[in-house]
């Protein structure tokens, strides 16, 4: 079988022996091998893995993709497209010359954290419009920033017999909530007031007493209690 990748012309020497004139002719023959488009691309690093943060902006390259094909001449250039869901289609793009991957929008972690797409590498069909084809994974991994703020989830009034408050009792426990994750989304609670007569737990947000409540006293306590995230 001829292989045009492997060798692409053979020269053969053909010798023909005249024995009543006893002469000797000599030939030679040149066999060239046309090349056809019998390769697919191959993406070499496939499959990609690549990360980009969150909020990154609308351009921004993600990763950079390369196929390459073993046959020659102009069967060998490659075009490159994405497949992937619709909100993959609409998050990133790809060059179609340089396998360059960008950003169509600033990706979210809260609303999706990685996306798997594939990529397909297309080569030259010439006159036979009949182009071969390789395809490669990638992942895209999307990193989380601290862009969430703690929020103090309700109730945010408490009412508690005088008669029950005494020194080391609970009182309350704060809640509050962090949309991202990991060490960023991890919550602190402080107590930014009356410091005298509560404290509070930094990760449990249980706050309690610290000394007995004057039982004369009628005014209602006000505690600001502050929730911080570790990011």
């Amino acid at each position: 079988q001829l292989d045009y990748e492997t060798v692409q012309e053979y020269v053969f020497a053909v010798k023909v022996n005249d024995t009543v004139n006893e002469s000797v002719q000599r030939a030679y023959i040149r066999v060239e091998v046309v090349d056809k488009n019998d390769v697919n691309p191959l993406f070499e690093s496939a499959p990609y893995v690549f990360v980009i943060d969150e909020n990154s902006g609308i351009g921004s390259v993600v990763g950079v993709v390369s196929a390459s094909d073993g046959d020659r001449s102009d069967f060998n250039v490659v075009s490159y497209s994405l497949l992937t869901s619709p909100l993959g289609q609409s998050t990133f793009e790809i060059n179609r010359s340089s396998g360059v991957i960008r950003l169509l929008r600033s990706p979210d972690y809260e609303v999706k954290s990685e996306y798997d797409l594939t990529v397909v590498g297309e080569d030259n069909s010439g006159p036979s419009n009949n182009p071969r084809r390789g395809v490669a994974s990638v992942y895209v991994s999307i990193r989380d920033l601290n862009d969430n703020t703690p929020v103090l989830l309700p109730p945010f009034e408490y009412v508690v017999s005088k008669s029950g408050l005494v020194a080391g009792m609970s009182v309350l426990a704060a809640t509050a909530t962090d949309a991202d994750s990991g060490a960023n989304g991890e919550i602190e609670y402080g107590l930014m007031s009356e410091l005298s007569l509560f404290r509070i737990e930094g990760f449990s947000g249980v706050v309690t007493l610290v000394s007995s409540v004057n039982a004369s006293r009628t005014a209602p306590f006000v505690l600001n209690v502050s929730a911080t995230d570790r990011g």
